[in-house]
């Protein structure tokens, strides 16, 4: 049923399908060693393990309160084709997810995960644009914010996949899954202040009134 605010239903969709993918990764933790030996997550390689798998839940949290604070400005309008678009968006992010959290022991992957998860957001924030019509320089510079994450875990990937660089591991490993899990923090922040506007304006496509 739904909450009786605008865009409850989709809410009331979504927020369920965020604790699937929790609880699914739960289950598939209490199989594995460390979990019922926790010493074993002090070595290797279940020590980098648990450092990737707490990327992945960096991810889906903060996409989870990004995703509300969204929705509580501009409630998603499934009778729009952007709106439905939205939706749309929001079943592969979760898909995206399970595969994310499903990949903690292949950071190659989890790395690929990232990339594809950060161009849907870019999908989902042009969609919201054509939805919502909202063309105020904050939402622009938002949606700018997007696109500057997404070529930085790009790099991430593209340094980690590189030939040179790649006869680098495990020094490499732990730096780019440090960086990738900070990363992620701050791009949180960095859509709570979109500087410098010139830049992220361009990126979010903003067209200005007149």
């Amino acid at each position: 049923m739904s909450n009786g605010k605008p865009g409850g239903i989709v809410i009331d969709f979504i927020d369920p399908l965020f604790a699937v993918v929790f609880h699914i990764s739960f289950v598939e933790m209490m199989s594995k060693p460390w979990f019922s030996d926790f010493r074993l997550i002090f070595h290797r390689p279940y020590f980098f393990q648990l450092g990737t798998l707490f990327l992945a839940y960096v991810t889906i949290v903060n996409s989870w309160i990004g995703y509300h604070q969204s929705i509580q400005t501009k409630p998603i309008d499934v009778k729009n084709p952007w709106g439905m678009g939205r939706f749309v968006l929001d079943i592969l992010l979760l898909i995206s997810y399970f595969v994310l959290v499903a990949s903690y022991e292949n950071f190659r992957r989890e790395l690929w995960i990232l990339v594809v998860v950060f161009l849907i957001f870019i999908l989902w924030d042009q969609a919201k644009r054509a939805e919502t019509l909202d063309t105020s320089e904050e939402s622009s510079a938002r949606r700018g914010v997007t696109v500057v994450w997404f070529f930085v875990f790009l790099l991430f990937l593209i340094i980690y996949i590189l030939p040179p660089l790649s006869e680098l591991r495990p020094c490499l490993d732990g730096f780019i899954l440090f960086a990738a899990i900070i990363s992620n923090i701050l791009y949180r922040v960095h859509k709570s202040y979109p500087k410098p506007k010139g830049l992220l304006l361009r990126l979010g496509i903003h067209k200005a009134h007149g």
